[in-house]
């Protein structure tokens, strides 16, 4: 069981205290099963720090991808994932039910299937080398909306530095014919035995292709490790908005009392905290 606190309040970060994860799961040679909430298989890579990351000022937040916000995990899941039969193969399968309580009782309105999803991922690293794809399919609404996304990384670690590339497309509506696609880079360097700098560059392309509506979100983040375990971390990530494009930073744009960036306007936010590895 996994909470998020605010560090300010000490509340916790959403409506429930283990809003994270909360699962039961056993595992052996079959591989690993878990059930409950947890990490949706898309949003388990686009969430890895090592990967990609989905902070609240990371690129896939700002944008708003499916992978970072709505589904980056979900309820009344089962997640298999596969035993690792070949040497830096592994790969994991889910399905959730993902309907909340709907009636006064507790209980499911009849036909009710909001939030419904399938899910895969695929990774592979060796040596230097690493890589790794996921899909993610869900029911939008009891009328037959869907979302849909896909993401695909590819790396390559050169020990002075490693590269990154990434692409991810989201898709909902009807006809899905809403679509964000996010895609960039990523370098990271490590800078002696305890800092290391990472850098990204990533462009959005809004929905519906409309004239004016891409943006490019730059990110700069340092890191000092205190232990094997804790480190901690500053973050610096700027967006400069077409003339039809409101992404912001964290969900705010940087001035006072607003909470989505003005079209157009540049957003830029800082972010400073402590990671530990349990």
């Amino acid at each position: 069981m996994e909470a998020s606190l605010k560090t300010d309040t000490g509340a916790a970060d959403s409506s429930r205290f283990f809003g994270r994860q909360a699962w039961v799961g056993v595992s052996g040679g079959f591989g690993e099963l878990r059930l409950g909430r947890t990490d949706s298989s898309i949003g388990a890579l686009a969430g890895n720090s090592n990967i990609l990351g989905a902070q609240s000022y990371d690129d896939f937040s700002a944008a708003q991808t499916l992978a970072a916000v709505k589904y980056r995990r979900v309820d009344n899941s089962i997640t298999y994932m596969l035993p690792k039969l070949v040497n830096g193969l592994s790969a994991q399968v889910q399905y959730s039910a993902a309907a909340d309580s709907t009636v006064a009782n507790n209980g499911e309105t009849a036909g009710n299937k909001l939030g419904r999803l399938y899910g895969l991922n695929v990774q592979y690293a060796a040596g230097g080398f690493g890589a790794g794809a996921a899909y993610l399919e869900a029911k939008a609404d009891n009328a037959g909306a869907k979302e849909k996304s896909a993401l695909a990384y590819l790396s390559y670690d050169f020990t002075a530095a490693k590269v990154t590339g990434y692409y991810n497309r989201n898709a909902s509506g009807a006809g899905l014919t809403g679509a964000r696609e996010l895609f960039g880079a990523r370098l990271d360097v490590p800078l002696g035995n305890a800092f290391a700098m990472q850098a990204s560059v990533s462009r959005a392309r809004d929905w519906n292709d409309l004239d004016d509506a891409d943006a490019t979100i730059v990110a700069l983040k340092g890191i000092y490790s205190l232990s094997k375990r804790t480190s901690i971390y500053a973050l610096a990530t700027t967006i400069s908005n077409g003339d039809n494009s409101e992404i912001a930073v964290g969900g705010l744009s940087g001035k006072r009392g607003e909470t989505t960036a003005l079209a157009g306007e540049r957003s830029s936010g800082l972010a400073v905290g402590v990671s530990h590895k349990f």
